[in-house]
Protein backbone atom coordinates (compact mmCIF):
# COMPACT_ATOMS: atom_id res chain seq x y z
CA UNK A 1 0.00 0.00 0.00
CA UNK A 2 1.49 3.33 -1.17
CA UNK A 3 0.27 6.47 1.21
CA UNK A 4 0.04 9.76 -0.20
CA UNK A 5 -0.73 12.43 1.47
CA UNK A 6 -2.31 15.71 -0.02
CA UNK A 7 -1.74 19.14 1.84
CA UNK A 8 -3.45 21.88 0.45
CA UNK A 9 -2.77 25.35 1.53
CA UNK A 10 -4.68 28.88 1.94
CA UNK A 11 -3.67 32.29 0.93
CA UNK A 12 -3.48 34.33 4.14
CA UNK A 13 -2.01 37.97 1.65
CA UNK A 14 0.02 39.09 -0.83
CA UNK A 15 2.90 41.67 -0.53
CA UNK A 16 4.95 42.46 -3.92
CA UNK A 17 6.40 46.47 -4.24
CA UNK A 18 4.77 45.83 -7.96
CA UNK A 19 1.14 47.74 -7.20
CA UNK A 20 -0.86 45.23 -9.55
CA UNK A 21 -4.19 45.76 -10.33
CA UNK A 22 -4.77 42.17 -11.44
CA UNK A 23 -3.86 39.76 -9.32
CA UNK A 24 -4.08 35.52 -10.69
CA UNK A 25 -4.02 33.15 -7.84
CA UNK A 26 -2.01 29.63 -8.83
CA UNK A 27 -4.26 26.49 -8.57
CA UNK A 28 -0.72 25.25 -7.03
CA UNK A 29 2.44 26.51 -5.48
CA UNK A 30 5.90 24.42 -5.19
CA UNK A 31 8.66 25.16 -2.46
CA UNK A 32 12.04 23.61 -1.79
CA UNK A 33 12.59 21.60 1.59
CA UNK A 34 14.95 19.53 2.70
CA UNK A 35 16.41 19.44 -0.79
CA UNK A 36 13.07 18.02 -2.01
CA UNK A 37 10.40 19.77 -3.93
CA UNK A 38 7.22 19.87 -2.71
CA UNK A 39 3.94 20.80 -4.75
CA UNK A 40 0.75 22.00 -2.67
CA UNK A 41 -2.76 22.50 -4.01
CA UNK A 42 -4.21 26.15 -3.15
CA UNK A 43 -8.03 25.13 -1.65
CA UNK A 44 -8.75 28.56 0.21
CA UNK A 45 -8.36 32.22 0.96
CA UNK A 46 -8.76 33.32 4.25
CA UNK A 47 -10.77 35.94 6.59
CA UNK A 48 -9.39 39.47 5.67
CA UNK A 49 -5.90 38.43 3.20
CA UNK A 50 -6.23 41.67 0.89
CA UNK A 51 -6.57 44.79 1.85
CA UNK A 52 -4.92 46.36 -1.14
CA UNK A 53 -6.57 49.12 -2.43
CA UNK A 54 -4.73 49.29 -5.88
CA UNK A 55 -6.27 45.68 -6.67
CA UNK A 56 -8.77 45.96 -9.41
CA UNK A 57 -9.47 42.21 -10.84
CA UNK A 58 -8.71 38.86 -8.72
CA UNK A 59 -8.60 35.59 -10.96
CA UNK A 60 -9.24 32.29 -9.09
CA UNK A 61 -7.92 28.49 -9.84
CA UNK A 62 -10.95 25.84 -9.31
CA UNK A 63 -8.93 24.48 -7.02
CA UNK A 64 -10.28 27.17 -4.56
CA UNK A 65 -13.12 26.24 -2.27
CA UNK A 66 -13.48 28.16 0.27
CA UNK A 67 -12.97 32.25 0.66
CA UNK A 68 -12.81 33.42 4.20
CA UNK A 69 -15.62 36.20 5.24
CA UNK A 70 -14.22 40.03 4.44
CA UNK A 71 -11.21 38.32 2.42
CA UNK A 72 -11.30 41.31 0.10
CA UNK A 73 -12.38 44.03 2.53
CA UNK A 74 -9.46 46.33 2.49
CA UNK A 75 -9.98 46.29 -2.14
CA UNK A 76 -11.69 49.39 -2.36
CA UNK A 77 -10.93 49.24 -6.39
CA UNK A 78 -12.25 45.87 -6.91
CA UNK A 79 -14.36 45.28 -9.72
CA UNK A 80 -13.99 41.88 -10.14
CA UNK A 81 -13.35 38.07 -9.00
CA UNK A 82 -14.30 35.27 -10.81
CA UNK A 83 -16.07 32.41 -8.16
CA UNK A 84 -14.92 28.95 -8.80
CA UNK A 85 -17.23 26.51 -10.08
CA UNK A 86 -16.56 24.02 -6.96
CA UNK A 87 -16.72 27.02 -4.36
CA UNK A 88 -17.88 25.42 -0.78
CA UNK A 89 -17.65 28.34 1.83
Amino acid sequence: MKFTMRIKVYVSGYHSNDQRRNLTIPSQVSRDEWGETKTYTVAGIYNYSFNDNWLETVILPETITYIGECAFSGCHNLCSVNIPSNLEI
